[in-house]
């Protein structure tokens, strides 16, 4: 893989299947709130539902389907706002108020305190939005290295 994410989880002597699970459960969020695009819906339809149900972890799915790569292509237009919005300092969140959504398995991270978060962070979107897309960086929010 070679993706900087794995470099982490290498320093920690952590398995690096862990390395997307923060992104794995920010993705079963947008399945949730329906911010993924209609293209990537109905592309993997039977197994995004396998996900969203349980029979496979979104870990599972992000490595299998998506080769490890999440990007604006898998997002509507309002999923696209707000992740361009708020994804730089979504990391830096999570491991100061959902912990074990980095680095650690699926099956361990909170989550009922990820998406009262993220709810947050979209209701304050939602309603500061239009600044808060003013203020956004010009290149796509999946660059953010």
């Amino acid at each position: 893989q070679g993706y900087w994410h794995t470099d982490s989880c290498a320093e920690k002597n952590i398995d690096e299947q862990y390395a997307g699970t923060h992104i794995a459960v920010y993705l079963k969020w947008c399945f949730e709130k329906g911010f993924f695009s209609k293209d990537f819906l109905s592309s993997d339809a039977d197994a995004l539902a396998a996900g969203r149900d349980g029979r496979l972890s979104m870990s599972e799915y992000f490595e299998k389907y998506l080769d490890w790569k999440f990007g604006e292509w898998n997002l509507n237009e309002e999923g696209n706002a707000f992740t361009k919005s708020y994804y730089s300092r979504y990391l830096k969140e999570l491991s100061e108020k959902v912990p074990s959504a980095v680095l650690g398995p699926e099956s361990k991270v909170e989550m009922a305190k990820l998406y009262a978060l993220l709810d947050d962070r979209l209701r304050h979107f939602q309603e500061f939005g239009a600044e808060a897309l003013h203020k956004s960086e010009a290149k796509p929010w999946w660059k953010f290295w």
